[in-house]
């Protein structure tokens, strides 16, 4: 849908500054939020924090959907 919430800005910046090494995010034209650098190791917490606003990974691309199944 490409819409996002107020709340969902938040828990994004949130984690991000929370687990991104660089404490930024990209959004793209595409209608995304790419995250640099992040350790695989916080990944999974990444998308928990994520996940609790109404967000989600899916159709997401990198490692992180690897860890994710772990």
């Amino acid at each position: 849908m490409g819409g996002v919430t107020p709340d969902q800005l938040d828990a994004f910046a949130d984690a991000i500054e929370e687990w991104a090494p660089l404490r930024k995010g990209h959004i793209t034209t595409r209608q995304n939020i790419q995250i640099h650098h992040m350790p695989l190791r916080d990944a999974a917490k990444f998308i928990r924090k994520i996940s609790d606003s109404g967000l989600s990974s899916r159709e997401g691309c990198g490692k992180h959907r690897a860890q994710r199944h772990r």
